[in-house]
């Protein structure tokens, strides 16, 4: 087992770690700044790493960027991915209102289009609903690169390790 100095400068061990990563877009904001501390550590090697819906868009950046550069390059990819996702959110109807703005309040319970949003969810299926319009996330240009550098790299992310995914990129 080799030794790494801790951030402290004390030698430890290097200890692998498999990581499995949840979904949901605040979930996904949170495990981001999880990820970045974790790949500070130098001890710190990870093994595998698995995600459902916004934990997989951290997991497959995370390995694109470390593919390209390591634990700094997958910092950094992480870092551009989620800086993309928020202004993206910048423009959306699900805004908090006026008044909540104002009273310092951080829900969308009276926001108008939250309001709307609502009661058409507890009336038909999100599939009802898409309207023929394409997953957001396909506009953003990083996620476009991340799969197609996965497709490109998958197998061989990290050194010596017997690793497969399956990487679509649906654009429509």
């Amino acid at each position: 087992m080799s030794t790494n100095p801790s951030p402290a400068g004390d030698p430890r061990p290097s200890q692998l770690i498999d990581l499995a990563l949840q979904g949901g877009g605040s979930h996904g904001a949170f495990t981001w700044g999880v990820l970045d501390r974790l790949l500070e550590e130098s001890w710190l090697t990870i093994e595998a790493i698995s995600g459902t819906s916004a934990g997989a868009m951290n997991a497959a950046v995370m390995a694109d960027g470390h593919a390209k550069g390591g634990n700094p390059g997958a910092r950094e990819a992480l870092e551009g991915f989620w800086r993309t996702v928020s202004q993206a959110a910048r423009f959306s109807p699900l805004q908090r209102s006026p008044l909540d703005v104002l009273l310092g309040r951080w829900s969308l319970d009276t926001s108008p289009a939250y309001i709307a949003f609502d009661m058409m969810a507890r009336v038909f299926s999100p599939y009802d609903l898409s309207f023929g319009a394409p997953n957001p996330l396909t506009r953003l240009e990083a996620s476009r690169r991340v799969g197609d550098s996965l497709k490109e790299h998958a197998g061989k992310l990290w050194k010596d390790q017997d690793w497969r995914m399956d990487v679509t990129n649906d654009t429509g």
